[in-house]
């Protein structure tokens, strides 16, 4: 309980997946709600913090040695009083890289993935810089495994003889993209993964449920395909603004 007590981990409330997390950690009993705490809620200057670093991984700072640690080392230390192989496990340098790696990209995407407009307001800017690979990584990445999935439907449940056509969407993504500077085209094709693939998912895996349990139906594939195309046009509106908006506050600035 004394380590808990002496630990704060400061996080980017800017951050869905940040907050969501250090809220498990919380609920879990490895961190006490008071030493939560928000960036947007503080002064940097009360932590001994290495600013620049803090915007890319998130600091968990020793409140009696001011000892720092950041990202997959503040975690593991979090994780490791309930999971004690943690640590040993991260000892092996190349799993330690690794980690560091998959830490890595989702810290530089963190706010693309969640496509959500900043709200809180403070003295320090803990938003991450942009990496241009990072994102041509998550664009390659959610766009193959979209439509590697829709690939494997399209043999399963209509022919293989269409499966071509399955792969079209890319096409709407890469015609919008011309004209575009490197950045706002990588940003683009991100977009366009995350919401093919988030849709796919869906569709999917209620497809292969629906397929175990009952005998398959065109009406199930129907309210499936009505509900994944629901997810779509959510995902595209909502990242369209958030697109946007974020480019607009660029122009601004």
């Amino acid at each position: 309980m004394k380590t808990k007590n002496r630990q704060a981990l400061l996080y980017d409330d800017n951050c869905p997946l940040c907050a969501a997390y250090t809220t498990a950690f919380v609920k879990a009993g490895l961190l006490q709600k008071e030493n939560r705490i928000a960036f947007s809620s503080i002064n940097i200057r009360q932590f001994p913090l290495d600013t620049n670093r803090a915007r890319h991984e998130i600091p968990l700072v020793d409140l009696e040695t001011g000892e720092v640690k950041y990202g997959v080392d503040a975690l593991a230390e979090i994780l490791n009083q309930k999971l004690p192989f943690i640590k040993p496990v991260l000892s092996i340098r190349w799993v330690h890289w690794l980690f560091k790696k998959l830490y890595s990209f989702i810290s530089y995407n963190r706010k693309i993935i969640v496509a959500k407009p900043s709200f809180a307001k403070g003295c320090f800017d803990c938003s991450p810089d942009y990496s241009f690979k990072h994102r041509v990584a998550l664009a390659f990445f959610t766009s193959v495994l979209a439509g590697l999935m829709l690939l494997q439907l399209a043999g399963l449940y209509i022919s293989s003889a269409y499966n071509p056509w399955f792969l079209a969407w890319f096409i709407i993504p890469l015609s919008l993209i011309f004209r575009k500077t490197k950045q706002q085209a990588a940003d683009i094709l991100v977009h366009s993964g995350i919401t093919m693939l988030l849709s796919t998912i869906f569709l999917f895996f209620s497809l292969k449920i629906f397929s175990w349990l009952f005998t398959f139906s065109w009406p199930v594939m129907a309210c499936s395909i009505l509900v994944s195309a629901i997810i779509f046009f959510h995902q595209l509106k909502r990242r369209v603004l958030f697109h946007n908006n974020e480019y607009a506050a660029c122009n601004s600035a």
